[in-house]
């Protein structure tokens, strides 16, 4: 897990963004998306980084990586959610 500046963090959730955003609008100015970040393999570190940008919802497919996260981050009214197949570590 590599540790990002904050800088870095926030040229690629810009990108990511532009980019959602982009489309979006081609689709319907009307649609509404939710940008959900994967955590899985992120260091917490990067996730408190990405919060403190605007970030809000992180998705993860590990429980226990989940419940490891949930518990460090309790501070962080994080939204939460379960992605793709759950996963046994």
């Amino acid at each position: 897990m590599t540790i990002l500046n904050k800088e870095q963090l926030r040229a690629n959730l810009d990108e990511v963004i532009w980019n959602i955003e982009a489309s979006r609008i081609t689709v319907s100015e009307h649609h509404i998306v939710k940008l959900v970040t994967v955590a899985k393999y992120s260091h917490i570190d990067n996730i408190e980084t990405l919060y403190s940008l605007g970030q809000r919802a992180f998705g993860e497919n590990q429980i226990q990586q989940l419940k490891k996260r949930m518990g460090i981050l309790e501070d962080l009214p994080i939204e939460w959610h379960m992605i793709g197949s759950v996963q046994k570590k």
